[in-house]
């Protein structure tokens, strides 16, 4: 029995433009709110898959039936605005839960620590914060919690959209022919950074583990 796994399993590349068809026949107006919404969310909620999104929205503008200009302008907007939200959050009391000590594992020690951090790597991180998944949401929390000043943080990161929205959504909108190879490779892109941030801090976590029982 065969099992279904690509996406041409459910779609032939013949029916492809029928379903494009079917999608926009009332209009794109709503494709682009949807696009907008998805990339606010998708920090908020982390599992959201936002990516995806903007891929989808490549490739029917890349069929003629999308403007490519104000799908790349609001996947922007909304990606920005959402980092700005998380990173007001955690501006506003992240602070507050380490000085509380609202969690028993966050010690109000560590804050000098991610401050001096951010002085040191900040700029890296908020640059390539887009092209990180699965951490996207943490650096822009992280960073308000680090007191990183909001121009430059907002500077940066939307540097880091900018690049990152254009290179999905372009690729799908140039590269139609061939959308599965192309999805492929952000999807693989994407799994081998999360298996690399695990591997980092697994290690991380072990060389702390490995100091606390020297040290006693």
């Amino acid at each position: 029995m065969k099992v279904t796994t690509k996406m041409s399993d459910f779609i032939s590349p013949g029916q492809i433009d029928e379903v494009i068809v079917l999608i926009t026949q009332h209009g794109t107006g709503w494709i682009l709110v949807f696009v907008f919404f998805s990339m606010f969310v998708e920090n908020i909620f982390p599992p959201y898959p936002g990516d995806a999104v903007i891929f989808a929205a490549g490739f029917i503008s890349g069929s003629g039936r999308l403007s490519v200009f104000p799908l790349i302008i609001l996947s922007i907007i909304g990606s920005v605005a959402s980092i700005l939200v998380v990173y007001l959050i955690g501006r506003k009391y992240g602070r507050v839960i380490f000085e509380k000590r609202r969690l028993s594992f966050l010690n109000p020690g560590k804050l000098p620590h991610i401050e001096n951090w951010f002085k040191k790597y900040g700029d890296m991180l908020l640059l390539a914060s887009r092209f990180l998944a699965g951490t996207r949401s943490l650096i822009a929390l992280t960073a308000g919690i680090g007191d990183v000043k909001i121009l430059r943080m907002l500077t940066l990161s939307g540097v880091s959209v900018i690049i990152w929205n254009c290179l999905v959504i372009l690729s799908a909108y140039y590269l139609r022919s061939n959308w599965e190879r192309v999805y492929k490779i952000f999807t693989t892109y994407n799994q081998i950074i999360l298996i690399v941030i695990v591997l980092v801090l697994a290690i991380f976590v072990l060389r702390k583990i490995m100091q606390r029982s020297k040290a006693r």
